[in-house]
């Protein structure tokens, strides 16, 4: 759903993932200590990060209307 997070601190193994929305709801944080490993997923905001770890920003599941998005490999 709709969230707010004030401090988000991941660890060094630690492992976050944020996931698309179909309706396009997303999780704002404030501040992120990353040392681990984040995944990010659809319409989520990062404000001020700090990150000694991996962030990795992977396409939409959904487009704004709701219906899923189809990825083409291209080689």
């Amino acid at each position: 759903g709709q969230h707010q997070i004030d401090n988000l601190k991941n660890a060094k193994d630690g492992n976050v993932m944020l996931n698309d929305h179909k309706k396009g709801l997303a999780t704002t944080i404030k501040q992120t200590s990353n040392e681990g490993n984040i995944q990010v997923q659809g319409k989520h905001v990062m404000k001020e990060v700090e990150n000694s770890g991996k962030i990795n920003a992977i396409a939409r599941k959904f487009d704004d209307e709701g219906n899923e998005v189809k990825l083409m490999l291209l080689l």
